[in-house]
């Protein structure tokens, strides 16, 4: 039996801003940028035993270097549903080390790094807010001077 009725007529099949997508842009970008020097990877996880919800791993390569390095995480916060998600930088937090007051050099004391408060943690609840976000964590100055630096390394 076939009839003229239209079923999923409505489906999106390649939306344009889902965050795996707006995610892939700017890390196919930075080998361009960066002569491949640092390469960007997007890993997609459905949960795991320290993150049940569906996440992406955006992870920085120097592969001169071998050096691997977990950038962000983004998490959807809802199981179904493309948005709102959290987007957490790791340069946000200081060094494990270094969270306790370092030793005393020359009785000069070491400072204690300090957070950056522009890579907390953030949640956006649209693509437009996901994609000023993720701008801001990219572009910011811990972010930027870790990947000039990779590149110097990789000359």
């Amino acid at each position: 039996m076939t009839t003229n009725t239209k079923y999923w007529d409505n489906l999106i099949t390649n939306p344009d801003d889902a965050v795996k997508v707006l995610l892939k842009e700017p890390a196919e970008l930075l080998g361009n940028i960066t002569n491949n020097k640092v390469k960007a990877v997007v890993e997609t996880v459905n949960g795991s035993s320290d993150n049940p919800m569906p996440h992406h791993r955006f992870f920085l390569f120097a592969p001169l270097l071998n050096i691997t390095y977990l950038l962000l995480t983004v998490t959807h916060l809802k199981d179904t549903a493309q948005y709102p998600v959290k987007i957490e930088n790791t340069l946000h937090q200081p060094a494990e080390d270094a969270k306790e007051p370092l030793p005393f050099i020359d009785d000069d004391p070491q400072p204690i790094p300090e957070v950056n408060p522009e890579l907390a943690p953030q949640t956006a609840n649209n693509a437009t807010e996901f994609t000023k976000i993720l701008a801001q964590h990219l572009n910011s100055e811990p972010v930027t001077q870790y990947i000039n630096n990779l590149v110097a390394l990789s000359v």
